[in-house]
């Protein structure tokens, strides 16, 4: 036998080494093959001078060495920039300690610093653009930090001229962004701007003229945007005017003084106005942008050129799609905050946005916006159920937010919006963990089958296990929906029947009736899964009567329960066997 294993092992590495030299020959026919059309090609070709031959090697070679460089010098601008500022700024306070020069002089300086910055930038071409941004944008934070420091620290000048000059600042910023297509100068404007007012903060002031500044401040950037699509100017937008209408409610409800009614509707005037500019018209111009992209650019569709690439499919921006969360979030704790409001008022703001979010989605899901649309969506859905949770409370709450949950599971298959069968399933987890939660601590309490609590937590468990699953696409989601409610129903029928002396018997009762009409169940209708759990089931019963009930309960009970149950299951194996074999129900199911 061994040395018919020799014989067929040396057969086998006969064969390879014939098949590893035919390979060697192929090979080398392939390469003489090669050389002889790579000899041909240079008599037939004239030799290219060495120039041309090292041309392509070299322009790759020098793209490269120039990005670095210019990614370098980009960095250097950046930093040198930087250091100038920090140096002006460090000039204002050292020139003040030392008492080298009188004030008008000092801010005469600071301009001057700015004006050529901002000058240099001007004169330069257009080659020199990454530093000609930079000097621009530079000047400009060297105005705001001159403005800033003749208000604080020299005071030679009204408040309202260095207002005045503040705001002229900004409308240049705004300007040049538009005429130098450039976001970062717009950003250093926003910014500048809505810094503006704690820069130049005395200790007092009117928050009507406050409202009234950031108004007109967000005024001119949303039309920036609006004309530009630029996404950090929209994030300055959202984030500085949040952080101004934050620190004007603050001032208004917790400062000494306490702010008069007018003064409380100016600042809820400007938080609507803020929603407006940070989430409504930039949705707004979404639409328009779909529509028509050369007159509403989307910079996230610009190709590396600046041009609009025609094939591409539309696509809405990125921050949009975040300001949609962010921004009504952030409208729903400034009104909380600034009127001190209840639970159920706060809810009816709630829903009063998600009234807002349906509004866009009803809109956008006809104009080809399918995606902003379900962002608008979800938005919807989610302030309604914070509506829910702050209006209601108990079982009312549960209700509502079960019946919400299996309303968004029938709508996502009827739309097949993944989004939306995203948020149906993260609802109904919570709803499950609520109802865990209730029964793990009424654990060992009394607790009626047919009270409002135990109905509504049975009504969850079934609607997790019947009606839900039939929604679904994916059979392993079912499975995992079916599976969860069966745990959960039994963990349901311990909580509602352990209690009392016989408790006990009651639960491994309603636990094997509950198994023998999965099994009947399973049979009738073919489900060989349904009676895998249905047997799985009978085993924890088993297993209960051994571990627990022998114990726990009286000599009568213990005789009827395990008397009864092996004439059921010996009845049950019998019938199983002679009324359906393996093979036929599987054939049933493969019909299926």
């Amino acid at each position: 036998m061994a040395e018919l294993d020799n014989n067929d092992l040396q057969a086998r590495i006969e064969r390879l080494e014939k098949k590893v030299a035919r390979l060697e020959q192929k090979l080398k026919s392939e390469r003489s093959a090669d050389h002889k059309f790579e000899d041909k090609s240079k008599t037939e070709t004239p030799k290219q001078p060495s120039s041309v031959q090292e041309e392509q090697p070299r322009s790759d070679t020098s793209r490269l060495g120039t990005a670095n460089v210019e990614l370098g010098e980009q960095w250097l601008n950046r930093i040198g920039i930087g250091l100038l500022l920090v140096g002006v700024a460090f000039l204002f306070k050292y020139s003040i300690d030392q008492g080298w020069l009188i004030p008008p002089v000092r801010s005469a300086i600071g301009l001057g610093i700015g004006m050529v910055l901002f000058g240099g930038g001007l004169r330069m071409a257009e080659e020199m653009k990454p530093l000609k941004q930079i000097l621009l944008g530079g000047g400009i934070a060297a105005f705001y930090i001159t403005g800033f420091a003749t208000f604080q620290f020299y005071a030679f000048l009204p408040a309202a001229v260095v207002w005045t000059f503040m705001v002229v600042v900004t409308l240049l910023s705004l300007s040049l962004s538009l005429q130098q297509d450039e976001a970062i100068l717009s950003v250093v404007g926003t910014l500048g701007a809505f810094g503006t007012p704690f820069m130049l903060y005395s200790g007092g002031g009117s928050v009507v003229l406050l409202m009234g500044y950031t108004a007109l401040v967000l005024a001119g950037t949303i039309a920036v945007y609006m004309n530009k699509g630029w996404k950090s100017l929209l994030w300055s937008i959202s984030l500085g005017g949040a952080l101004v209408i934050f620190v004007g409610i603050v001032n208004a409800t917790y400062d000494s003084d306490l702010a008069s009614h007018f003064e409380h509707w100016s600042l809820q005037m400007g938080a609507l106005f803020w929603l407006t500019c940070a989430w409504l018209l930039p949705v707004y111009r979404e639409i328009l942008s779909s529509n028509n992209l050369a007159r509403w650019p989307n910079p996230d569709m610009l190709l590396e050129d600046g041009t609009i690439d025609k094939n591409m499919p539309y696509r809405t921006s990125s921050t949009a799609h975040l300001m949609v969360f962010i921004v009504p979030l952030l409208m729903l704790v400034m009104t909380i905050g600034l009127w001190d409001l209840s639970m159920n008022h706060a809810g009816l703001v709630s829903m009063g946005l998600a009234v807002v979010g349906a509004g866009f989605y009803l809109l956008l899901k006809d104009r080809s916006l399918p995606t902003l649309g379900a962002t608008n969506g979800f938005l919807a859905l989610s302030m309604l159920t914070i509506g829910f949770v702050l209006m209601l409370e108990g079982n009312f709450l549960f209700i509502v937010l079960s019946v919400e949950a299996v309303a968004l599971r029938f709508i996502a298959n009827q739309t097949g919006d993944t989004r939306l069968g995203i948020s149906s399933h993260l609802l109904f987890g919570f709803v499950l963990l609520w109802v865990i939660n209730s029964l793990y601590y009424s654990l060992g309490m009394p607790s009626s089958v047919g009270s409002i609590e135990s109905l509504t937590q049975l009504l969850a468990i079934v609607a997790g296990g019947i009606l839900i699953p039939r929604w679904l696409e994916k059979s392993d989601a079912a499975q995992v929906y079916q599976t969860t409610s069966h745990l959960l129903f039994l963990f349901w029928l311990y909580q509602k029947l352990s209690v009392g002396g016989n408790g006990q018997a009651w639960v491994t009762i309603s636990w094997a009736a509950y198994a023998i009409g999965l099994l009947v169940f399973g049979f009738v209708r073919y489900r060989k899964t349904v009676r895998l759990v249905a047997m799985a089931t009978i085993f924890l019963v088993v297993g209960k009567l051994f571990l627990i009930d022998l114990s726990k309960l009286e000599a009568i009970w213990r005789i009827l329960i395990f008397m009864t149950f092996g004439a059921v299951f010996l009845m049950l194996g019998y019938y199983w066997q002679a009324r359906w074999s393996d093979g036929e129900v599987e054939s049933d199911v493969s019909n299926q």
